[in-house]
């Protein structure tokens, strides 16, 4: 998956896209920034959860039962998408939440989908060169090792990534509620109760998102290394990722909204 930086600087061209936005009542308008932004690191604050196991992030990107080596067959895409578009369609219809936390969530799931059925074959093609495979414990920290360092850049260099250091260190705390686990269709919600009382369990909690945020901002901002040379997924090639999955994100946000 797209490192966090990356998704941040994704998050972040779509932000001046869309704040610009003349239709101020479409879809996909930002009204607060900072919300925006925090909600686009949220899939991956499941990570500060205690006993973290990687099947939590799985259900957090709405992936249950759909390993990586599969993602690209047709029967998991189509999954995945309606997956999506219930879990967007019922958070949109409770009045009470932050609509924009919610698109900054869609837009880190968009950046994902584009970077595994893209990014990622490039770079098991590039291992391959190494008799590794995507089974192999191995390739994964050279994946890890590639996307750190393209990240640490884009930490220090990416325009515009100093405004998202300070909005994503002043946003007040935040919880995704977890609407994957109601078999209600109607999506008639009071605030954030079901109709029948029961409150919406959180996806995760504002404890665990917030220590989330707080592990991103010290690994990739305030404490992270002076970045190395990537070797298999280059800096020229996460820039050029960035673009097209802006692009890919502008041209399907709609569908699901």
């Amino acid at each position: 998956m797209a490192g966090t930086v990356e998704h941040l600087a994704v998050a972040w061209e779509l932000a001046k896209r869309w704040r610009r936005s003349e239709e101020t009542n479409s879809l996909h308008h930002i009204c607060r920034l900072d919300r925006f932004l925090a909600g686009n690191v949220c899939p991956d604050g499941i990570m500060a959860r205690k006993g973290y196991t990687r099947d939590m992030k799985m259900h957090t990107h709405f992936r249950d039962g759909i390993p990586d080596y599969e993602f690209s067959k047709p029967e998991h895409l189509a999954l995945f998408h309606q997956r999506i578009h219930e879990f967007m369609q019922r958070a949109w219809s409770c009045s009470s939440l932050d609509r924009d936390l919610y698109l900054g969530f869609l837009t880190h799931t968009l950046t994902d989908e584009y970077f595994m059925l893209n990014i990622r074959p490039e770079f098991m093609d590039k291992i391959a060169v190494l008799g590794l495979t995507q089974r192999d414990a191995k390739t994964f920290e050279h994946f890890t090792y590639d996307v750190n360092q393209i990240d640490y850049r884009l930490a220090a260099e990416y325009p515009g990534m100093d405004q998202v250091y300070t909005l994503l260190k002043q946003v007040e705390p935040y919880e995704i509620l977890d609407f994957t686990l109601e078999t209600d269709q109607s999506g008639d919600y009071s605030g954030n109760s079901l109709q029948d009382g029961r409150r919406i369990p959180a996806m995760m909690t504002r404890e665990e998102l917030s220590d989330s945020r707080r592990w991103i901002l010290s690994f990739f901002f305030e404490n992270a290394p002076e970045p190395e040379e990537p070797v298999y997924y280059t800096y020229a090639r996460g820039l050029d990722f960035i673009g097209e999955a802006v692009e890919f994100i502008e041209n399907h946000v709609d569908t699901y909204l």
